[in-house]
């Protein structure tokens, strides 16, 4: 009958022990989960991160080209005027310099 209770108590304490050491496997596998999940986050954030810095970018640069191409029409309106503006000028300044000396 001892022999009974005895096996029965290390019976007992083997399963304490193996509940105990289940419970350690499963504590490591949760950190290890939370340190893989957390390196994946960050490395899906920091993957965001330069797509968004490309996009950011392209766009500036796209942006860039818009502003330059307005620029350039700006640039040569402001000449075909000047040169309009010139030409009237012109005729203008021969007209009314034709027009002082036929009045004197």
């Amino acid at each position: 009958m001892e022999d009974m209770i005895k096996k029965i108590i290390e019976i007992d304490h083997k399963a304490f022990e193996q509940k105990k050491a289940t419970e350690m496997k499963i504590k490591e596998n949760d950190n290890k989960l939370k340190k893989v999940y957390s390196n994946l986050e960050k490395e899906i954030i920091q993957k965001a991160k330069e797509e968004a810095e490309e996009k950011y970018k392209k766009e500036i640069d796209n942006f860039n080209k818009v502003v330059n191409e307005i620029k350039e029409q700006g640039d040569h309106e402001i000449k075909r005027l000047e040169e309009q503006f010139n030409v009237i000028h012109e005729e203008l300044s021969q007209s009314l310099f034709k027009e002082i000396f036929e009045l004197s």
